[in-house]
């Protein structure tokens, strides 16, 4: 029976924090900081934030952290990956039974929940509340990874209840002495050039980087870096700031297109995201005018494409929103760092989403009533009407009976609840004041 391989990203992860070695330079501060959070634990006076959420890309050794301290301290790992925990239920019961101080033989406890970035708060509420819940209550280490914390929108909460420490790419020099190990222990002969070639093929990725390794093995010869060519390019998924950036910051149209295989989001939500940080990277208003123009055409077609199903236009809409963009890209200066702020327009759009929802319902009875479509009946009828009712008592119980609105409904399609809203603050400030006045 032949002998089953052993995974050489499994068999060369680190044992101990020691042996992490390659984080000397560039994570150093992050290494500290999560085994002083961890000491707080064992020393029996649990932090204030008693979950830590290590974040960066793939492969920067953030698991492997802390299975090495787990290891190192004699401590049980209890691990849930949260992108196939999708029940709230089930992870509840996971965080209760490993929320004992100690197992049957005495060993301490740590929950470690991988790729927490993988839920989403909207379609995952209740996996997402019960993290929420656990963690303030939690008698054990709570340890969680991700790629990009904030790629999600609404998990605010969530991050403000964890210690946050950051992980970074390493340098090429150190995963070649990894990858140059690992190799000579293994007896596999190969290029440096191909290691290079290899690492900027996975892009500092150390795990996929090993695991490709493993499989150039198998050809049982010498490894150029024409084999790292011919296994093509891995299609990556970056976080959504980063990528925004390579967008921003291509060098050819071609280069920018080329990166549509690995965006995080959809088109719709890229247009959104290009759209609402353009003006903080080109500062200089003849790029911004270029880029804004190629966003305008794109938008168009995209309204174009949407309307008449013609769905081969949306290589056109990539195209000018991201090959036009990263050429108007000429008189600016790189301003450095530039934070990358979520769409305000998307923003709005979630907060008035269920106003939303209410008028279109009434239009859908205003529809039949009217012989005009909903669109049609919001944005012609729907005017002319709010003010008619606001000054006709009649005319508005003639349109209540005529499309089977409530009083509350009337109020809402008529803007009165808005009014009322708005009133409601500075009502609530005169009557604090004639309390005052009452007083003295």
């Amino acid at each position: 029976m032949p002998v089953r391989a052993e995974v050489w990203a499994e068999k060369y992860r680190p044992k101990r924090v020691s042996d992490l070695i390659y984080y000397r330079k560039k994570n150093q501060e992050a290494l500290q900081k999560f085994v002083s959070w961890m000491k707080q634990w064992l020393a029996g006076t649990p932090p204030t934030k008693r979950a830590a959420l290590l974040y960066g890309p793939p492969g920067t050794g953030k698991t492997s952290l802390v299975h090495a301290f787990a290891r190192e301290h004699g401590l049980v790992i209890f691990e849930v990956n949260a992108s196939d925990q999708r029940s709230g239920e089930r992870i509840m019961r996971v965080v209760e039974e490993s929320s004992a101080s100690r197992t049957l033989t005495g060993a301490g406890r740590v929950l470690l929940i991988d790729e927490v970035d993988g839920i989403s708060p909207r379609e995952d509420r209740g996996l997402y509340g019960a993290l929420v819940k656990a963690i303030p209550k939690s008698r054990v280490p709570i340890v969680m990874t991700a790629n990009d914390p904030w790629s999600r929108s609404g998990m605010r909460p969530l991050l403000q209840l964890c210690e946050l420490i950051k992980f970074e790419r390493r340098s090429e020099r150190a995963l070649i002495r990894i990858l140059e190990e690992i190799a000579r222990k293994e007896k596999v002969s190969i290029d440096k050039n191909a290691l290079k070639a290899l690492i900027k093929k996975e892009e500092g990725d150390l795990r996929s980087a090993i695991n490709d390794l493993q499989a150039l093995a198998a050809l049982g010869r010498h490894i150029t870096a024409e084999d790292i060519e011919r296994m093509g390019q891995r299609v990556r998924e970056y976080e959504i700031f980063e990528y925004l950036r390579r967008i921003f910051y291509a060098k050819s149209i071609k280069k920018a297109r080329a990166l549509i295989s690995s965006s995080p989001v959809d088109p719709d939500m890229l247009f959104e995201w290009i759209y609402e940080n353009i003006p903080q990277v080109l500062t200089d208003p003849r790029d911004l005018v270029r880029a804004m123009w190629a966003l305008s055409e794109a938008d168009i077609l995209r309204a174009e494409m949407k309307q008449r199903q013609y769905w081969t236009l949306l290589k056109y809409v990539i195209d000018l929103m991201m090959g036009g963009v990263a050429a108007a890209f000429r008189y600016s200066k790189p301003p450095g760092f530039v934070p990358m702020h979520f769409p305000e327009r998307i923003r709005i759009l979630a907060k008035t989403k269920r106003e939303r929802e209410k008028l279109r319902e009434i239009a859908l009875r205003a529809k039949p009533v009217f012989h005009v479509s909903t669109r049609r009946f919001l944005t012609r009828y729907l005017p002319y009407l709010r003010v008619i009712c606001s000054n006709d008592p009649k005319a508005r119980n003639s349109l209540a009976q005529a499309l089977q609105l409530t009083d509350k409904e009337m109020d809402f399609l008529i803007g009165k609840t808005r009014e009322v809203e708005e009133k409601r603050p500075a009502k609530r400030v005169r009557r604090r004041a004639r309390r005052r006045g009452s007083r003295a």
